[in-house]
C-alpha cells in the first residue's frame, strides 16, 4: 500500500504541474491527510513505532496532567480532542492535517518557485514522511518550524520567535531552533562560515566521540535526557546515510554555485539549511540527541535536490532528474 501511495501522489503532482491545476495538487494533500489519519487500518501502511504509545498517552491523560507546563500545547490539544470527541483518530487527524498543510505550504510558498512537486516527492520518498508517523509530538513542532522559515527569509525575527516559542510548547527541543535565524541571517561570508563551522563540527564530533555530551547533560538533567543519551546498544544513533547524501548534495551545490544562484531566488536559505543538515547529521551518528534534531533539518533536502536538478540544462538535466528519481525510489524501497 505504501508503494501505491507514493505512485498515486507522484502521478497527481505530475498532472498538477503539467496542467497548472492547483485543484489536483490540493487533492493529493487530502489523500495524504486521510492516509496519515487512518494508517492503522490500512494494510501495508507504516503506522509508526510510537503510534500505540501515544494512544496510551491519549487514553490516560487527564485535565490535571494536561495542565503541566511540559508539552503544554500538545497536552491541551490531546485533552481537548478527548473531551470533545473521545476518539484517538481525531487527534491523529489533527496532527496529520498540520503536518501535510505545513509541508505543502513550505513546498509551494516558502521555497517560492516551481520546485514544489519534486520537494513533496522528496518528503515522501526520502523517509521524512515515515519519520513523522512516529515522532508525532516532535513533528507538531517541526510543522511550525517549516512554516516559520518564511519569516527567516523575510528577516522577521519577531514572528519567527513567536512560532518557535509556540512550537516549544509542543516539543521542548524546538526552542533551540531560535538559533537557526541568526545562523542563516548573520552577515558572514559563506566561505568563512563553512570554515568556522567545519572547525566547530570537528570539535563537537570529538566531544561526542568521548561521550562528553552525556557528562554535560548529567549536570543538568539526571532523569529523561540522560537515560535517552546513555544507550548501550546504539540503536538511537543514526547511520551515515543522511550525512553522506546531504554532504554530496552540499558539494554539488558548491560546484554548481553560479548556476544555483541564477536559478534559485532565495539560494542563501538553501545553502545554510543544507550546511546545518550536514553538521547535525554527522553529529547524529554519535549522539541520540542530535539524531532527534536531525529530523528538523531533513527538509533541507526538499530544497536542495530539486534546486540541484534546476541547475542543469537539456539532456544533462533529464539524466540528473531520472537518476534522482531512481535514487529516491531505491531509498524508499530499501
Amino acid at each position: 500500500m505504501r508503494y501505491l501511495l507514493i505512485f498515486v501522489i507522484a502521478f497527481l503532482l505530475f498532472i498538477s504541474k503539467k496542467y497548472h491545476d492547483k485543484r489536483i495538487l490540493y487533492f493529493s494533500a487530502i489523500v495524504l491527510i486521510l492516509y496519515s489519519t487512518f494508517r492503522a487500518y490500512i494494510p501495508g501502511a507504516i503506522v509508526g513505532n510510537d503510534y500505540n504509545s501515544y494512544n496510551i498517552w491519549y487514553n490516560d491523560i487527564s485535565i490535571k496532567s494536561a495542565l503541566s507546563l511540559n508539552n503544554f500545547l500538545f497536552n491541551l490539544l490531546m485533552i481537548t480532542t478527548k473531551i470533545l470527541f473521545n476518539n484517538y483518530d481525531v487527534f491523529i487527524f489533527a496532527s496529520s492535517l498540520l503536518l501535510i498543510i505545513s509541508v505543502y505550504y513550505f513546498s509551494i510558498k516558502v521555497i517560492d518557485d516551481d520546485r514544489y512537486d519534486m520537494a513533496i516527492f522528496v518528503f515522501l520518498s526520502f523517509g521524512i514522511y515515515d519519520l513523522s508517523m512516529s515522532a508525532i509530538r516532535q513533528w507538531f513542532a517541526g510543522s511550525l518550524f517549516l512554516i516559520s522559515i518564511k519569516f527567516i527569509k523575510e528577516r522577521n525575527f519577531k514572528k519567527y520567535a513567536i512560532f518557535m516559542i509556540i512550537a516549544s510548547l509542543f516539543h521542548n527541543s524546538a526552542i533551540v531552533l531560535l538559533l537557526v535565524y541568526p545562523f542563516i541571517n548573520c552577515n558572514i561570508d559563506f566561505r568563512k562560515k563553512i570554515k568556522i563551522m567545519g572547525f566547530v563540527t570537528i570539535l563537537m564530533y570529538c566531544c561526542l566521540y568521548f561521550k562528553l555530551d552525556i557528562y554535560i547533560v548529567s549536570l543538568i538533567d539526571k532523569t529523561y535526557l540522560i537515560k535517552y543519551l546513555n544507550t548501550k546498544d546504539g540503536t538511537l544513533y543514526a547511520n551515515f546515510t543522511v550525512f553522506i547524501i546531504s554532504m554530496l548534495c552540499f558539494l554539488i551545490m558548491i560546484i554548481q554555485k553560479n548556476a544555483y544562484k541564477k536559478q534559485i531566488k532565495n539560494y542563501n536559505i538553501d545553502y545554510n539549511f543544507m550546511l546545518l543538515l550536514v553538521i547535525i547529521s554527522l553529529m547524529a551518528t554519535r549522539s541520540a540527541l542530535a539524531c532527534r534534531f536531525q529530523q528538523y533539518f531533513m527538509p533541507a533536502l526538499m530544497m536542495s535536490i530539486p534546486g540541484i536538478i534546476k541547475t542543469f540544462d537539456g539532456v544533462i538535466k533529464k539524466i540528473v532528474f531520472s537518476c534522482a528519481i531512481v535514487f529516491l525510489m531505491l531509498i524508499y524501497i530499501l
